[in-house]
């Protein structure tokens, strides 16, 4: 997972990351985000709402990592929701994530 936390923060620099449930949500419903990271800390009701959205957007979502530690991967202290705009990174993070995931 080392690998995907840090094309993450590689992510983040190149501007196609948001950050956080308000700016996520708009994103998602302009249809901007081709990936959404919750973590596992998030509410019940975050990730059901993110799961809903994913399925009318046709957005792919990964409910995975502690908020503090994809916090501290991006340079904050915590993280409960994040988004991905460029759909080719995000196909390379679910790559990532999908081939360490089966390790």
């Amino acid at each position: 997972m080392d690998k995907f936390l840090s094309f993450l923060g590689i992510v983040r620099k190149s501007g196609n990351l948001e950050v956080g449930y308000n700016k996520c949500e708009e994103a998602i419903k302009r249809n901007e985000l081709s990936l959404v990271i919750v973590s596992l800390d998030a509410s019940d009701n975050t990730l059901k709402k993110f799961n809903n959205y994913a399925l009318k957007y046709n957005t792919r979502i990964i409910h995975d990592f502690k908020e503090e530690i994809l916090g501290t991967s991006l340079g904050y202290d915590s993280i409960k929701v994040v988004g991905i705009k460029n759909r080719r990174m995000s196909r390379n993070l679910i790559s990532i994530y999908d081939t360490d995931s089966k390790k």
